[in-house]
């Protein structure tokens, strides 16, 4: 399973098609562009931006009391953007920070709508998730409620109460939940987390949370290729979840690789090159197509007879490591042949 561009439509309320987000003023060699852009929108001197840029960003608390003085409307607008996409789309770790680089996505106001910010976020999350995953990193960075309310969505054990004052299709399905009323402890570690995770079977989760037409009402999520965000590239797959479409799952083709890539325990960094996003130029055009969608599910979690097969000899069947089981699982359940695993 993976995070979508239509559980990001639907959850953020944010357009799939548009324009890639990768402007000019994020090139190395435009900076100073950028830096005088800022300069004269936060009345800041220009050697307080750039040291503001090396250290990861202007404070959000920063930005939005430099504005109270500004009587220019379209920089006020501009001040209002920053601070939202900094504080909702794309967060940095200390929560209170927005990169320079959103100051030149509100260049151009009009430009503004005509950008893929499902794309975009989706590309940013996917990099993030890249980064959390090192054994040094111990946070997250990037929409972390988009994939809190998508873990809501698809799993029952982790939804927390409904938020009586949720509109449907009025509001984006993030809004669905009340994070703020207590609901019952579930466990009390990230063992007894893994553990559930790993005890989990396919019945339990709910694949289609939006209804079974989702490859209709949002045709550009079968995309396959690279979406992006900035110098951001990350590829983009649904083949490998048909099962969140619709479609009875079967192997997929091999999946689009990087020029580059280093993943020691302490970095994170791949590459995939500006010449994988020329998909996204017509991004219709490279959309599964009804014989790579095979047939439609009976069942959400059916799968082909050699899918789970394959599943097997390409992933870890279970999260938690073999070396640090609680006591009391099972120590050999992790090791399962391919023909021995049932369907979770």
């Amino acid at each position: 399973m993976t995070i979508t561009l239509h559980d990001v439509s639907m959850i953020m309320g944010l357009e799939i098609s548009g324009v890639a987000i990768n402007h000019p003023m994020h090139r190395k060699e435009n900076r100073p562009d950028l830096f005088k852009f800022i300069t004269n929108m936060l009345q800041l001197d220009e050697e307080q931006v750039k040291a503001k840029h090396t250290l990861g960003g202007i404070k959000l608390t920063k930005i939005r009391e430099l504005l109270e003085k500004k009587s220019n409307v379209d920089d006020v607008a501009r001040g209002y953007l920053v601070t939202l996409l900094g504080s909702t789309l794309f967060i940095d770790k200390t929560v209170d920070r927005a990169s320079t680089l959103l100051f030149s996505l509100t260049t151009d106001l009009v430009s503004v709508k005509t950008y893929s910010w499902a794309s975009a976020t989706l590309a940013h999350l996917y990099r993030e998730l890249g980064k959390a995953s090192r054994a040094e990193c111990a946070q997250l960075a990037g929409p972390s409620t988009l994939l809190e309310a998508w873990i809501y969505e698809h799993f029952l054990m982790f939804r927390p109460s409904l938020n009586s004052n949720f509109i449907p299709d009025s509001h984006p399905r993030a809004m669905r939940w009340d994070i703020h009323t207590s609901t019952p402890k579930l466990t009390s570690s990230l063992k007894d987390h893994r553990r559930i995770l790993d005890d989990i079977k396919a019945e339990e989760v709910i694949w289609l949370p939006y209804g079974s037409n989702v490859a209709d009402n949002f045709p550009l999520s079968l995309y396959h290729g690279c979406i992006r965000y900035s110098s951001t590239i990350e590829p983009y797959m649904p083949d490998r979840v048909l099962r969140q479409f619709g479609y009875v799952q079967t192997p997929p083709i091999p999946p689009i690789k990087p020029n580059k890539e280093y993943k020691p325990a302490h970095s994170y960094s791949v590459d995939y090159g500006e010449g994988m996003m020329n998909f996204w130029d017509d991004p219709s055009s490279h959309c599964l197509s009804e014989t790579r969608l095979g047939k439609m599910v009976k069942d959400p979690w059916d799968t082909s007879s050699d899918y789970m097969s394959w599943f097997a000899q390409h992933t870890h069947i279970r999260v938690q490591n073999p070396a640090f089981l609680p006591d009391g699982f099972p120590p050999n359940q992790h090791q399962i042949s391919a023909e021995a695993v049932t369907l979770h």
